[in-house]
């Protein structure tokens, strides 16, 4: 309320005082009654600030536990891939070493399920496979002598007996006795 408007109502200046006092009054008696409205006020925006952190730090929590995981599904991951290359590279040094003529073929035969690595690095059930596989499919796996011994051609690092062998596989006639052809 302003003294002007009670002016205008046509009260007189003892009036108005009188009237702006018991104004003054009732204004106090209201701000005492609310006078913790502004510490509450306050603690509401300090509580609203604490939730919206309590909030940012589960977010984050989720965001940690969800990176752990996918480490997790990463690392098995890996180690799953290591594992396969390991055994992959165990079981071909272990055909080779075996003798095997075609690896595709022997490990088409093989059951390779039923194979395990050892923690030594050696595979568990090969050598009873590969066994039974010599004895039905002796084929695939080579001889034990070695190989042949291979002449080329114009090397002359052979002598006559190699040349005439030569000429007997390449289907072409002996030499004449002392005459060279070439």
């Amino acid at each position: 309320m302003k003294t002007e408007q009670l002016k205008e109502w046509g009260l007189d200046e003892r009036q108005i005082g009188m009237v702006m006092r018991e104004n003054g009054r009732d204004i106090e008696a209201v701000k005492a009654k609310f006078a913790g409205y502004d510490a509450l006020k306050q603690r509401a925006a300090q509580l609203e600030k604490t939730a919206a952190s309590s909030e940012e730090v589960q977010q984050l929590r989720q965001q940690a536990r969800q990176w752990r995981e996918k480490a997790e599904e990463t690392e098995k991951s890996w180690k799953q891939r290591w594992e396969k290359r390991d055994f992959e590279d165990e079981l071909r040094r272990s055909l080779h070493q075996a003798g095997a003529r075609s690896e595709k073929a022997v490990r088409a035969l093989l059951q390779e399920q039923e194979l395990s690595l050892r923690e030594d690095g050696t595979l568990n059930g090969l050598k009873e496979q590969l066994e039974n596989i010599r004895c039905e499919c002796g084929y695939l796996f080579g001889p034990d002598q070695a190989p042949p011994r291979v002449i080329r051609p114009g090397s002359r690092t052979g002598g006559e007996e190699d040349d005439g062998q030569v000429r007997r596989i390449m289907g072409l006639p002996a030499f004449a006795a002392g005459k060279d052809d070439l």
